[in-house]
């Protein structure tokens, strides 16, 4: 039996390595189940994770510099384990961003405390095989922006707001209308404290005992 943490993950397994679909199990991945609030959010944006080209950080960006709205009013924060490169900052000065993005680092306390104050979380991957960080935002009641990728479907359902990740106009005005309205964020981070019910670690772990005592 091969695992795959999504739906999305064994279609790939199965079309690009040609392995029998009954040979799968999907197993999605888990989340603790405590969940934070805070109501009064900070005015900036969270980015989180590594920033490889199928991160889609570059659109990100240029989405934001395209927005008087979003430059005016928030801070995008790009939390991770470097700081930016020579090619990123050549891209924020050109974009004439650089004071608006700031990189942070620490670890999971610190990124909790991100999370939990953050106005969105946005994350415009174009490939994900799960998306952890997804249901992670969604814990601290954080309300979450993302790609409209499958995967993302899969996990997070109807709890964020979607955005083409090729579209840099439609990511500006899909962060935008997210950030004008505090009915629909808060509409957002309820679904998202029901969504990350669905992935426990319990259900993981039973899911797989059960298909490990099939095969012993």
């Amino acid at each position: 039996k091969i695992f795959c943490i999504s739906n999305n993950t064994k279609k790939d397994l199965i079309n690009h390595y040609n392995i029998d679909s009954s040979k799968t199990v999907v197993s999605h991945l888990g989340m603790d189940q405590k969940i934070y609030f805070k109501i009064k959010k900070k005015k900036y944006l969270l980015f989180v994770g590594s920033r490889s080209s199928y991160k889609n950080l570059n659109n990100l960006l240029v989405a934001f510099s395209k927005s008087i709205y979003l430059k005016k009013n928030y801070k995008l924060i790009i939390f991770g384990d470097r700081n930016f490169t020579a090619d990123e900052t050549f891209l924020l000065n050109k974009l004439k961003i650089y004071k608006k993005v700031i990189f942070r680092t620490g670890d999971d306390d610190d990124l909790k405390k991100y999370y939990t104050n953050a106005s969105l979380f946005v994350f415009p991957s174009k490939y994900e095989g799960f998306g952890l960080p997804l249901l992670e935002a969604m814990r601290f009641g954080c309300p979450v922006v993302c790609s409209n990728i499958a995967v993302f479907k899969e996990v997070a359902g109807n709890s964020c707001f979607y955005f083409n990740p090729n579209n840099v106009i439609n990511i500006k005005t899909t962060l935008e209308r997210a950030l004008k309205s505090h009915s629909l964020r808060k509409k957002k981070i309820k679904q998202g404290f029901q969504q990350i019910k669905k992935f426990t670690w319990k259900k993981t772990a039973v899911k797989t005992y059960k298909e490990y005592k099939k095969i012993i």
